[in-house]
């Protein structure tokens, strides 16, 4: 068996370096979607994909901010552990907005196909 040496720390590095990339390539395939699209209802449901898609991008960008680059001593931030959590309960109240918004914008799109709705 080889081994690698990685840590825990390394893993959660490359984690976010990937969710901060995968953000990134979605944001830029959903705006180039949205520019095929007619106006109405499925623009909207894309656009709202769109938030979805910024915010967990800046979250994960606040993530990396505020627990990789402190202990790798990259960038001193110095906030109290209160702080960061409601600035994390912020993020992700707003990130929770923004689903239930497309969930609406989401149904109401099935109403008009004609999907069955509960």
């Amino acid at each position: 068996m080889i081994s690698f040496d990685i840590s825990y720390l390394d893993i959660t590095y490359l984690l976010l370096y990937l969710v901060v990339g995968m953000c990134f390539i979605s944001y830029i395939w959903m705006r180039e979607s949205i520019k095929r699209l007619s106006v109405g209802l499925i623009e909207d449901l894309f656009k709202t994909f769109l938030w979805i898609i910024r915010w967990s991008f800046l979250y994960a960008v606040w993530l990396f901010l505020s627990e990789v680059s402190i202990k790798m001593d990259i960038i001193r931030i110095p906030l109290d552990e209160s702080v960061k959590t409601l600035i994390n309960s912020i993020f992700l109240a707003i990130l929770l907005m923004i689903i239930t918004y497309t969930t609406v914008k989401a149904r109401s799109i099935g109403k008009i196909y004609g999907f069955k709705m509960d």
